[in-house]
């Protein structure tokens, strides 16, 4: 009998410590690379182009289980640019326009989220997700040319998700690598980003 309660109270205790490992809160921090749509063609004369750019992410989440929890974000997705001399042209949204003057035009985004997330385990330290939620995608446009410059913002929830792969280090500090898509107004940007995650 002393052998079976002895047995019992270890299986619980390493029951317990389990769920502790799986579940509870973690904080990471990711690097982006960023690619945007912006829905520009059609190019001519020395007008240039830039939809690449890197950004981070921040975030912190909370593994109810061991294969579902929620989290929360801010990313910064840098920013895509457009420039060009008198006379050079671009076509956005079917409306092809022209540079009166040399200049430049940019487009930042930035998102604060929250998602839920789904985990299962395909190794003994290798996990894959996939995330799913909502965003608060902000976009801070810019007009500089020689003469004059102007600058205006706007923000709308958007959808976003995404697919990843992680792989334990220790039992606290994992390494994840992630490919994401986020919704907003004028187009979606698409990230693959390397990070670090700590489990409290």
């Amino acid at each position: 009998m002393k052998k079976i309660i002895m047995g019992a109270a270890l299986a619980t205790s390493l029951l317990s410590t389990q769920v502790m490992a799986d579940t509870g809160v973690y904080v990471g921090a990711d690097y982006l690379g960023v690619k945007y749509d912006t829905g520009i063609s059609n190019l001519t004369g020395t007008a240039k182009l830039d939809e690449k750019d890197s950004g981070y992410k921040l975030l912190v989440g909370y593994n109810i289980t061991k294969n579902f929890g929620v989290e929360a974000h801010y990313a910064d997705f840098g920013e895509a640019s457009l420039s060009g001399n008198t006379g050079d042209r671009f076509t956005i949204d079917g409306t092809t326009l022209q540079f009166n003057q040399a200049g430049k035009i940019s487009v930042g985004a930035k998102s604060t989220g929250l998602a839920a997330v789904a985990r299962t385990e395909i190794g003994s330290d290798v996990g894959i997700f996939a995330k799913a939620g909502l965003h608060k995608a902000e976009l801070e446009y810019a007009v500089s040319a020689a003469t004059a410059s102007a600058s205006t913002s706007e923000s709308k929830t958007k959808a976003f998700g995404a697919v990843g792969l992680d792989y334990a280090i220790t039992s606290q500090f994992l390494v994840s690598t992630e490919l994401s898509m986020y919704k907003f107004e004028d187009g979606n940007i698409a990230g693959l980003s390397f990070g670090l995650r700590y489990k409290f």
